[in-house]
C-alpha cells in the first residue's frame, strides 16, 4: 500500500509531462504547417501582383501606340520570364496578341475567349482578375485583367505563362510526402508541387474552402485519412491547398508513448521488486507476529510466540524478542491468577458446601421438632421457620446441582418450594396452584430473597381466612423481565405478610412492586438473568401442587 502511495504519483506525474511534451511537439508541428502554408499564400499573391502589373504596362502601352501594337506586345513577352504570350482588347474594337511564336498566339486568344466566361474576383489593386490553366507547348498558365473602374480607356488582358515558373513558389516542401498546390473552387489544380495534375487521389473528398487558415483531417478521394490544410489566395475563387505529411505527428505520438510507458514500466517493475522484497523480508514476520497475537487470544499459548530468525529485519526482531518475553511472562501471571483462582473456588464451593450442610441439618431438625409435637397451632411456627430454611437449602442444592456454582433455574427452584410448602402447611379444602412459564435463571444472591418473599405471600395466602386456594403465577416477558404473583381468595390477616420485610427482599431483589388488586397478596415485577447451559426449555405448566385440587378437578 506503501508503495503505491509512492507509485501512483509518480506515474500520474510521468504520464503528465509526456503529454505536456507530446502537447508542445504537436503545437510546434501545427505552428510549422500554418506558417508554411502562409508562405505559399504570399508568394502566389506576390506573383499574381507581378503578373498584373506586366498586363497592366502592356494593355497601356498598346492604348497609347495605336494601330498595331503585336509587335510590342511580343517584345513585352521576351523581355519578362516565364511570359509566352499576351493578348490585349481595347474598348475601342482593337486587338492585340504578341507571343514567342504563331501556336502560342492563338492559345492565348482562345484561353482570352474562355477566361472571359469565368468568374473574375477582385484583385487588391481594385482589378477583376481569373486564372485558368491550359495545354500549348506543354501546361501553361493563363492569368485574365480587366482594366481599374477608374481606367479612362476599359481593356482586357491574358497572358500565357508557362507553368514551370511557378514551381519555385511551392519550393522547397518540407517534406517529400508534402503536396501543395493553387487550386480553383471545384477542385481543379491550376498549378502544385508533388502533385500529379491528372492524379485526383490525394485531394479531400469533399472539398472545403476558408478563408482564413483551416487545418482538419478528412478522406482523400483514394478512402485514406489525411491532414488538409486550406488558406484562400484570391476569395472566394482561388486557395492554396496542402496535404501534410503527418509522419511527424505519428513519431511525437510514438516519442509520446515512450516517454509515457517506459517510465510507467519501469515503475512497474520497481513496484513489483520492492512489492515482492517486502512481501519476503518484511510481511510474513508480521504475519508470523500477527498469527501469534490471535493465537494468544485464542488462548492457543503453544502458538502464542513470534517467529525469531537470524534473517529477519533488527526492528522486528527485537520486536518479536520483546513480544515473546512479555508472552512469557504473560503466561506465568495466568497460571498464577488461574491457581489461585481455582484455591479460591474450591475454599468458595467447600464455605458453601459446609452452608448448605449446616442448613440441612437446621431443616432436619426443625422438621423432627414439627412431627415430635405433632398437628398444633404451636407448630405452625416452627413449619414456618423449617420453610424459610428450606428456601437457603433449596437454592445452594441447585446452584451446586453439576458440582460447581451456578445460577438458580427459577422453575424447578419455585416447584419444590410450592411442593414443600404445600406438605408443610396441608388444609383440607385448600388448594396451592403454581403456573410458571419460564427458563431464566438468577443468581444464587437474587434466588434466596425471590423465595423468601414468595415464602412469605404463600403462607399469608395459605392463613387467609376461608381461603380455598392460593396460587402462584411466575410469567416471562420481552428482554427476560420477570412477573411473579400471589393470590388468594381468602380474606388476608392483617398485617400479613409482613411489609416492612417484604420491602427488604423487594429492595434486594431489586423489584417494582405493582399495586395489589383484591385477593392479591403480591405483585412483583424484576429482571431475570440469562436461562442456564443445561436448562431443561420452556416450561408451559399451568399445575397444581399438594392435596386433590377443588378448581382444577371441578
Amino acid at each position: 500500500m506503501l508503495m503505491g502511495f509512492v507509485v501512483v504519483p509518480v506515474a500520474i506525474l510521468t504520464v503528465m509531462l509526456a503529454a505536456a511534451a507530446d502537447e508542445t511537439l504537436s503545437s510546434d508541428i501545427k505552428r510549422a504547417w500554418r506558417q508554411s502554408t502562409a508562405d505559399y499564400v504570399l508568394h502566389a499573391q506576390f506573383w499574381l501582383r507581378g503578373v498584373v502589373r506586366t498586363l497592366n504596362t502592356a494593355a497601356a502601352a498598346a492604348n497609347a501606340q495605336g494601330g498595331d501594337c503585336s509587335r510590342l506586345l511580343t517584345d513585352i513577352v521576351k523581355v519578362d520570364e516565364g511570359f509566352r504570350a499576351i493578348e490585349v482588347r481595347l474598348s475601342d474594337g482593337r486587338t492585340c496578341a504578341g507571343g514567342l511564336n504563331a501556336e502560342l498566339v492563338g492559345a492565348v486568344g482562345r484561353a482570352s475567349a474562355a477566361l472571359s466566361g469565368q468568374p473574375h474576383v477582385p484583385f487588391p489593386v481594385g482589378q477583376q482578375v481569373a486564372v485558368g490553366v491550359y495545354a500549348a507547348e506543354g501546361r501553361q498558365v493563363a492569368v485574365q485583367a480587366e482594366a481599374p473602374p477608374t481606367a479612362a480607356q476599359k481593356w482586357t488582358a491574358t497572358a500565357l505563362i508557362d507553368a514551370a515558373l511557378l514551381d519555385a513558389l511551392f519550393q522547397p516542401r518540407p517534406s517529400k510526402k508534402d503536396a501543395v498546390a493553387l487550386v480553383e473552387r471545384g477542385q481543379k489544380v491550376i498549378v502544385g508541387d508533388g502533385v500529379d495534375a491528372a492524379d485526383r487521389s490525394w485531394l479531400p473528398h469533399a472539398e472545403t474552402i476558408s478563408e482564413a487558415y483551416a487545418l482538419a483531417d478528412a478522406r482523400s478521394e483514394s478512402g485514406a485519412m489525411e491532414s488538409y490544410a486550406t488558406q484562400t489566395v484570391l476569395a472566394p475563387q482561388y486557395y492554396i491547398l496542402r496535404r501534410f505529411d503527418t509522419s511527424a505527428r505519428q513519431a511525437a505520438w510514438l516519442r509520446f508513448l515512450v516517454l509515457s510507458l517506459a517510465p510507467l514500466a519501469t515503475l512497474a517493475l520497481l513496484y513489483a521488486v520492492y512489492s515482492w522484497a517486502i512481501q519476503s523480508e518484511v510481511l510474513r514476520w508480521i504475519e508470523g507476529i500477527k498469527a501469534a497475537i490471535l493465537a494468544r487470544r485464542r488462548g492457543q499459548t503453544a502458538k502464542a510466540f513470534a517467529p525469531m530468525d537470524v534473517g529477519m529485519p533488527s526492528e522486528l526482531r527485537d520486536f518479536a524478542a520483546t513480544f515473546n518475553e512479555m508472552a512469557r511472562e504473560s503466561t506465568i501471571r495466568e497460571d498464577s491468577l488461574k491457581r489461585s483462582l481455582a484455591e479460591n473456588e474450591f475454599l468458595l464451593r467447600e464455605l458453601h458446601h459446609r452452608v448448605k450442610n449446616s442448613l440441612q441439618i437446621i431443616q432436619s431438625y426443625l422438621a423432627l421438632t414439627r412431627r415430635l409435637d405433632g398437628v398444633s397451632a404451636d407448630c405452625e411456627p416452627i413449619a414456618a421457620m423449617e420453610a424459610r430454611v428450606q428456601v437457603l437449602a433449596i437454592a445452594y442444592r441447585i446452584a451446586f446441582a453439576e458440582g460447581r456454582m451456578r445460577d438458580v433455574r427459577v422453575r424447578p427452584f419455585v416447584e419444590e418450594l410450592t411442593r414443600n410448602l404445600s406438605h408443610a402447611f396441608h388444609h383440607e379444602g385448600l388448594t396451592l396452584e403454581l403456573d410458571a412459564q419460564i427458563t431464566t435463571a438468577l443468581m444464587i444472591d437474587r434466588a434466596i430473597p425471590m423465595g423468601l418473599a414468595l415464602v412469605e405471600a404463600v403462607m399469608a395466602g395459605l392463613k387467609a381466612e376461608r381461603a380455598h386456594y392460593v396460587r402462584i403465577v411466575i410469567v416471562e416477558r420481552e428482554r427476560r423481565q420477570l412477573a411473579i404473583s400471589v393470590s388468594t381468595d381468602g380474606k388476608l390477616a392483617d398485617g400479613k405478610p409482613e411489609e416492612q420485610l417484604m420491602a427488604g427482599l423487594a429492595r434486594q431483589l431489586a423489584a417494582t412492586t405493582e399495586p395489589l388488586a383484591p385477593g392479591a397478596v403480591m405483585c412483583w415485577r424484576f429482571q431475570g438473568g440469562p436461562p442456564p447451559v443445561s436448562s431443561e426449555g420452556v416450561a408451559a405448566t399451568s399445575r397444581q401442587i399438594g392435596p386433590t385440587s377443588r378448581s382444577a378437578s371441578a
